[in-house]
């Protein structure tokens, strides 16, 4: 599984075979973690491309993890542009939903003018 995540914090397992990564997935938020036998080098609070294997959800293994500052920034620039685009849109839905309530009038035939006539003067 492939995600663009922060590693938050590491710790060796008890048995001091394993160091174990807790990270943030940072498109979603949610917060999971992978196992290592050997210590990552990374940076502190600067996301990056992480790969880990999905094949045991309980015991995910890493597999590689990419902190390229430009990518990085990259990424978040991407993401931002996709969260302004999603405003936008949502913001031209209400205008679209705005402007068809205003023009849906309803149109009454000679009929019904005549009846509603009659009501009022009833």
């Amino acid at each position: 599984m492939e995600y663009f995540a922060k590693i938050t914090s590491e710790q060796r397992s008890k048995d001091g075979r394993f160091w174990k990564y807790a990270f943030v997935d940072i498109q979603t938020g949610e917060k999971d973690c992978f196992y290592h036998s050997h210590k990552i080098d990374y940076i502190p609070n600067l996301a990056g491309e992480l790969n880990i294997s999905s094949n045991n959800p309980q015991f995910r293994l890493y597999q590689d993890y990419k902190q390229d500052i430009v990518k990085v920034a990259n990424k978040f620039r991407d993401l931002e542009t996709s969260t302004q685009l999603e405003k936008e849109w949502k913001e031209g839905i209400k205008e679209v939903d705005n402007d068809f309530a205003i023009k849906k009038k309803t149109k009454l035939g000679s009929q019904q003018l005549a009846k509603l006539r009659q009501m009022s003067h009833s």
